[in-house]
């Protein structure tokens, strides 16, 4: 409640300053006419006067001097006519012609008139975007070994270090309905970052789910992922490893937000495979979750544009290693295999409970070897 009430203190201080500036600068645009003058009369206030009559329709010339943008400090018979045309829609009836006491009343009131007009516009304008809805842009971002700048579009910029949290906002809130497009810039020269649900237009709430993965030397986007051309997706020959429908991220959604730092690698040649006869894509990944690393597996049915449930594969002993990103392939029976570990640990084996059922996993073994 104190927060909201401090907000709403500074946008009401905000606002009298820029008042204050707004009618200081419409006042001191504003031209008043001191002295009498009348035909062929040259100084700066006929200059004026023409500016005055060309911008309330009373037209000195519709080209050429005196036209509008092109008024002259000459008084001349064009000035007159156009004055006296003006006096007379102002039921003034004597000395037509003439710049008097009479019309310098008149004029200098509509001038001031106009000044406010013009103001309270400015003001209404600038306490509408003191006072409208702002919203901010954020995200979470993994797998720094160096700084980045976040950009939002190309303009507002963050810098953020590997020793920062996992989320990130952008110090400047947008209004509702304006676009973001968010890039990086990397400044470590082996990091390779990539971004994910970063452009779109405010909708009334805080942008919180842009992401952002990097990685030393990342060959591939990670939320775009798909085995290297000339691995094997299926080891089951009667598998075709074209789905009926591969579709990209925009159309999936996301089937889970608990990814480790590098939930894939780039040298793991298997973390996914497709089953023809099921139309279906069988994927894994390393995951924060129970307040520790380990390998989940899910599934996508392309015919049913579905995912299946997260389960988890059984193998929980990975350490606190970005490379621990499991490997998983299925035999001609149709059982799958997940292997998982990282530097410093065992390497973990699962097997699953059935051919074609990747909702049980049926054993965690540690391989040793000799």
């Amino acid at each position: 409640m104190l927060k909201v009430s401090l907000i709403i203190k500074r946008k009401i201080i905000l606002f009298i300053i820029l008042t204050w500036l707004l009618f200081s600068g419409s006042a001191a645009q504003a031209f008043v006419f001191n002295s009498n003058f009348k035909a062929g009369d040259t100084r700066i206030d006929v200059k004026e006067l023409q500016k005055f009559l060309n911008s309330n329709n009373f037209l000195i010339s519709k080209s050429g001097a005196g036209s509008p943008g092109k008024e002259t400090e000459y008084f001349g018979a064009l000035t007159k006519q156009a004055l006296a045309s003006f006096q007379k829609s102002q039921g003034i009836t004597s000395a037509r012609g003439f710049f008097g006491p009479v019309t310098r009343a008149i004029i200098n009131r509509k001038i001031a008139e106009r000044k406010i007009s013009e103001f309270v516009i400015k003001a209404i304008q600038a306490f509408a975007a003191i006072t409208a809805p702002s919203y901010s842009i954020g995200g979470s971002i993994t797998g720094l070994v160096g700084s980045v700048t976040l950009l939002n579009n190309n303009g507002d910029s963050l810098v953020i270090m590997p020793s920062d949290g996992a989320n990130f906002v952008f110090p400047s809130r947008i209004s509702d309905g304006a676009s973001y497009n968010i890039s990086v810039l990397t400044g470590h020269p082996d990091q390779k970052c990539y971004t994910y649900l970063n452009t779109g237009n405010i909708n009334g709430h805080d942008i919180k789910n842009i992401k952002v993965a990097c990685g030393l030397s990342l060959s591939y986007d990670p939320f775009k992922y798909a085995p290297p051309s000339g691995s094997s997706q299926s080891s089951n020959e009667d598998d075709s490893p074209t789905p009926s429908h591969i579709p990209s991220v925009s159309e999936v959604g996301t089937v889970a937000d608990n990814g480790a730092t590098i939930p894939l690698f780039g040298s793991i040649r298997e973390a996914a495979f497709y089953i023809n006869s099921l139309d279906t894509t069988v994927f894994a990944w390393e995951a924060f979750a129970d307040g520790r690393r380990q390998a989940q597996v899910s599934t996508y049915n392309h015919t049913t544009e579905t995912f299946g449930p997260i389960v988890d594969s059984g193998i929980t002993t990975l350490i606190s290693d970005d490379h621990g990103v499991p490997a998983m392939v299925q035999d001609y029976q149709g059982y799958g295999h997940l292997f998982g570990g990282a530097h410093g640990g065992s390497m973990q084996y699962a097997v699953t409970s059935a051919p074609n059922d990747f909702s049980s996993w049926a054993s965690s073994t540690p391989i040793t070897g000799g």
